[in-house]
């Protein structure tokens, strides 16, 4: 296990005061404050972020939580290329993402009754996926041990990604992430268009094959789209 090679992506723990859950803006914190969005002026603090993709929480009075589709409408207003999509294998996918270069939020769902997570990918190798999570929990004492390269298992992962319940509304499909393309990459894209409103989505080239499911920003709210 020695020979496991990680990077340093910084790690933003989320605050966590029972009502607003920004773990999506945490993540989206970690790439912005990372080298391969370094030579871009990007808002680095989660707080701020929070404000653009936060949404209140359906049945739930005075929670928030960050909602899919506002986060994809932020990265690409910023002008990345960015596309959330539901993959066959959140593996190989991850794989690719990261023999490209392309970064990737993952939504995962530790309790099948709980409502989903964000962590951002930091790696893969065959001894697991390794991610940083901006979730403390109880038992969290370093965060820089415990939640900077927190190690999945790659027969844990899937599991982790494919579970779908009523607590999300948007969240329909399983082994969804959020791929982003960072200015430093040069990626070769395919376009999607929405049989129903016409909208464009630009996705990476690589992934055509892996890419279940688009989240389209429909003026009709959220749908995804099966390709």
């Amino acid at each position: 296990m020695k020979n496991i090679i990680t990077r340093e992506l910084p790690l933003v723990m989320q605050p966590v005061n029972g009502s607003s859950w920004i773990c999506g803006a945490s993540c989206l914190a970690m790439l912005f404050q990372s080298e391969a969005f370094a030579s871009m002026n990007l808002p680095k603090e989660q707080n701020e972020i929070a404000q653009y993709v936060l949404a209140p929480r359906p049945n739930q009075p005075g929670q928030y939580y960050c909602d899919n589709l506002r986060m994809l409408n932020y990265v690409n207003q910023l002008g990345f290329p960015a596309a959330y999509v539901s993959v066959s294998d959140p593996v190989k996918s991850l794989k690719i993402c990261q023999e490209k270069g392309l970064e990737a939020i993952l939504l995962l769902r530790f309790n099948p009754k709980h409502g989903a997570h964000f962590v951002t990918f930091s790696s893969i190798s065959k001894y697991g996926v390794f991610v940083n999570d901006p979730l403390r929990s109880t038992t969290t004492f370093d965060p820089q041990k415990e939640n900077l390269n927190k190690k999945i298992s790659l027969s844990e992962l899937p599991k982790l990604m494919a579970r779908v319940n009523a607590y999300d509304s948007e969240i329909i499909v399983p082994n969804s992430m959020l791929v982003i393309s960072p200015p430093s990459i040069n990626e070769s894209y395919f376009i999607h268009e929405c049989r129903d409103c016409g909208t464009k989505m630009k996705l990476p080239l690589v992934l055509k094959h892996q890419i279940k499911h688009i989240l389209y920003p429909c003026d009709h709210g959220i749908y995804w789209v099966k390709i």
